[in-house]
Formats: C-alpha cells, sequence, structure tokens
C-alpha cells in the first residue's frame, strides 16, 4: 500500500508538479517543510509569486505570470497574520479594491468595516479591526503591497513615522541620541 501511494505521489509530482507543490504545502503544518517545498519548486524553475493584497487568498494557488502556471504565497503562511486578519481583508476587499498603502491602512480601521466584518472585540463589548501593527508590518515586509510601492524600506518607514508616529522605531531608522 505504501509502495502505491509512493508511485502516485512521484507520478503527481512529475506531470503536475505545480498542483503537487500546493497540495503539500497545503498540508504541512510545519514552516520547514514548507520551505523545503519552496526550495524543491525553485530548484525545479517553478516561479513562486508574493501574495498580493487585492487578491488576498488564504492558501497557496495556481496563478499565471505570462501564460506559465506559478505558485502564489499564501496569506495564512505568513508568520503573524492569522485567519481573523484574512477574512476581515477578503470582506473588505470584495466590496472594495485598495489603491494605494494609505487607502488599505484607512479601511482596516474604518468604523464601518469593522462593525460589519470583525469578530474580534475589547473586552467592553465594541469591535476592533482584527489588522494590528504585528499583520500591518508583517503584509509589508513579505510584499504584500508590492504593486504599491516596492520599495519595502520606503514603505515601511512612511508607515511607522508617518502613520504610527513610532518614536522608538524613528530613534532607531535615524539613531536620534547617538
Amino acid at each position: 500500500a505504501y509502495a502505491k501511494v509512493g508511485y502516485k505521489t512521484a507520478w503527481l509530482s512529475c506531470y503536475y508538479p505545480v498542483e503537487w507543490a500546493i497540495s503539500c504545502m497545503s498540508t504541512y503544518d510545519e514552516q520547514d517543510k514548507i520551505n523545503a517545498t519552496l526550495n524543491l519548486c525553485k530548484k525545479r524553475g517553478i516561479k513562486i509569486l508574493p501574495p498580493t493584497i487585492n487578491n488576498p487568498n488564504v492558501d497557496f494557488t495556481v496563478d499565471y505570470e505570462n501564460g506559465v502556471k506559478c505558485i502564489r504565497y499564501g496569506f495564512l503562511a505568513i508568520k503573524d497574520v492569522g485567519r481573523n486578519v484574512i477574512e476581515f481583508i477578503k470582506n473588505i476587499v470584495s466590496n472594495h479594491k485598495f489603491t494605494s498603502f494609505d487607502d488599505f491602512y484607512n479601511a482596516v480601521h474604518d468604523q464601518n468595516y469593522i462593525s460589519k466584518y470583525s469578530l474580534k472585540q475589547n473586552k467592553n463589548g465594541i469591535k476592533q479591526s482584527p489588522v494590528n501593527k504585528k499583520a500591518e508590518t508583517a503584509l509589508i515586509n513579505v510584499g504584500v503591497f508590492d504593486c504599491f510601492e516596492p520599495n519595502r524600506y520606503k514603505l515601511m518607514n512612511h508607515y511607522m513615522i508617518d502613520i504610527k508616529k513610532d518614536k522608538d522605531y524613528i530613534a532607531k531608522v535615524f539613531m536620534v541620541g547617538d
């Protein structure tokens, strides 16, 4: 029985490598196994596309670039981005495609969207956005907003300095106090 499963798996890996890799990565719980499969895909010449904010897929999916089958990275594989964040963003995207990072930030912190789509509540029962600072920085770092600003360092500085006004981050970037 094991040999039969091994043979079928090898056949799928040979003739349907993109679909095989996606099914493997979708069943793995450990990041090491996902990384090993991604490395194997790169060795085999399969392109891995970064996740994109206007198409927030939970799992890895098949996508096409210039007519070539590729793998689109899934949001659930991003550290510090959970299922609640993904579902919240998916609900917003279904009604409103983002045009910039600032548009995204304003939408995920908009009370109208929070009251409609958020499941997260504080101890007083008031709904809150599930997209917090950890999730926002993780999304910037993996390149979800590359369609708006390909320079992630510039986008992170805009987020931390202009939007969040994080004094600790400003001190680190500009080495204030040395």
